[in-house]
């Protein structure tokens, strides 16, 4: 079902109760039950190639203070998960038509609502129901994370519940220490030299899997 949550004519959100081919980043499969909460919005006005990552932090930290409104605490895992200690709650996928001047995104959000069984996934994903033994209607969380992302938003706060910030990481089989994460998107890696690096440069194994 569709719902305009937000007055603007150039965004609008769409509500779905399950998903048959959900999927997340590098078309990963994203398990999609009913009960959860699955929806996109769509941005048709001033979008430009270089403001996506932008739009990733705004959601991510409207996401992150809508849990907060729940009792959860959660994190960012950059650069498109939303983790409460280290089970991932929610995955955000973006999808875009057009150059520079592009001619619209659509932005798709999964969140684990009142699951409550992730059977072999158990140790790497939770839920809201998990976490506070509340069931949710998955429509007003939805309309939560809306009104938050409309409030004015500020990179640092994406910045403050990133978990990647001062972390060592292996790049080009080096060590090194991330010690910004741009607007862009892109990394700063601090080691016996100084690279940016852009997500599409940087595998998420090399960034999570090496300790």
């Amino acid at each position: 079902m569709k719902k305009n949550y937000l007055t603007q004519n150039h965004l609008d959100v769409v509500i779905s109760k399950s998903q048959s081919k959900g999927r997340g980043r590098s078309d990963h499969v994203w398990e999609s039950p009913n009960g959860n909460l699955y929806f996109s919005y769509i941005l048709k006005k001033d979008i430009f190639i270089d403001n996506l990552f932008v739009e990733i932090s705004k959601i991510s930290v409207a996401i992150i203070k809508t849990l907060m409104k729940y009792g959860i605490t959660a994190s960012i895992k950059y650069p498109n998960d939303i983790l409460v200690g280290t089970k991932k709650i929610a995955g955000i996928l973006m999808e875009t038509q057009g150059a520079i001047d592009l001619d619209y995104i659509v932005v798709g959000i999964g969140i684990n609502i009142n699951q409550s069984n992730f059977n072999s996934l158990h140790k790497f994903a939770t839920s809201t129901y998990l976490e506070n033994g509340i069931e949710l209607d998955p429509n007003n969380v939805a309309l939560n994370i809306m009104n938050e992302y409309v409030k004015p938003h500020t990179f640092n706060e994406y910045l403050k519940h990133s978990i990647i910030l001062n972390k060592r990481i292996k790049f080009n089989n080096q060590i090194f220490v991330v010690r910004e994460i741009l607007e862009d998107g892109r990394l700063f890696l601090v080691g016996n030299e100084k690279l940016y690096v852009s997500p599409n440069e940087i595998s998420l194994k090399e960034i999570y899997e090496w300790s």
